[in-house]
């Protein structure tokens, strides 16, 4: 029987087989010692290339010495004091620089009121009876004692208008113990209503007269001219007392005697025909009287009372 054994390798360095290990183990530790320099370098930040850095352009730098610019303070020559800088007590502290007051605002002056209408007095004309320097012409039918109907005392005027006969005139005396001057005069004031309807702004007008030569009414008085025409052609002219002063001075409606709406049935309202606001209005130097003048379409009765002449106050 034949012992077989394994073959075993006793090369003593003699095969070319033999060195094979010591070069690898060579070959293996130069790799490791290469990976590890390459993570050195990885953990190191990435280098930035083809960056060039930043120089100052010659133009600049040129002859200068780039040196930290410091502000330069120069003080007055003397210290001065304002107003502006104080400690709670009042105390001014100096500041060593003139200092320029920053401009103070100016409280503007209210201005002093222009007065439109300067303080009135009045005269009555007619209050329960008609006043010693005045008195009444019309065509028409009116009652100076109507005592159903009154806005102030006891009694009132009542004026029936008719055809032809529309207008009721209120006239100074000749009698008259003063005289009512255009330059003292504000203008003319009374209560209307109607027991019979309402009064539309248009139905009812007014107008002052005067004179240019007597202070009191004259009939046919022509002193006072108005050329420019101050009533519209189309006006009412069915009546002579009308007739004979509407080319010359203005009839004003109601709407342009502050009554801004028509005058409800048995409702007092005040009209008042301030001369200043009449613009279309003559030149003359005495008030001689002034007429009521109602619209021809308005058949029904009026109601005047409380009537009073306005003056300018001294």
């Amino acid at each position: 029987m034949l012992n077989r054994q394994s073959p075993r390798h006793t090369c003593k360095g003699r095969h070319p087989f033999c060195i094979v290990p010591v070069y690898f183990f060579l070959l293996l530790g130069l790799c490791l010692v290469l990976i590890g320099c390459g993570s050195e370098a990885a953990a190191e930040p990435d280098a930035v290339v083809g960056v060039v850095l930043p120089t100052t352009a010659p133009l600049i730098t040129d002859g200068l010495t780039m040196q930290p610019a410091t502000a330069i303070v120069r003080p007055d020559s003397e210290a001065t004091v304002s107003h502006l800088f104080s400690d709670l007590s009042g105390t001014e502290v100096a500041v060593n620089a003139t200092l320029t007051a920053l401009p103070q605002p100016t409280q503007t002056p209210i201005p002093t009121p222009i007065p439109t209408l300067q303080t009135q007095a009045s005269e009555v004309i007619y209050y329960d009876g008609l006043a010693v320097n005045w008195e009444i012409r019309s065509m028409g039918v009116f009652t100076t004692g109507f005592t159903e109907s009154a806005a102030s005392g006891d009694a009132s005027i009542i004026f029936t208008p008719t055809l032809g006969a529309r207008v009721i005139l209120f006239t100074v005396k000749e009698s008259a113990d003063r005289t009512y001057t255009h330059e003292d005069v504000l203008g003319i004031t009374f209560q209307l209503t109607s027991p019979d309807g309402n009064i539309g702004v248009d139905d009812v007008a007014m107008t002052v007269i005067g004179s240019n030569r007597y202070p009191y009414w004259v009939e046919g008085d022509d002193t006072v001219q108005n050329v420019a025409g101050p009533n519209l052609p189309s006006r009412l002219k069915d009546d002579p007392i009308s007739n004979a002063y509407a080319d010359h001075f203005p009839e004003s409606a109601l709407q342009y005697l502050h009554v801004a709406r028509a005058i409800p049935q048995n409702s007092w309202v005040p009209v008042t025909n301030y001369l200043p606001e009449r613009i279309f209005a003559p030149e003359y130097k005495y008030v001689t009287g002034f007429y009521i003048k109602v619209d021809e379409y308005y058949l029904q009765r009026i109601l005047i009372d409380d009537v009073r002449v306005l003056e300018w106050a001294e």
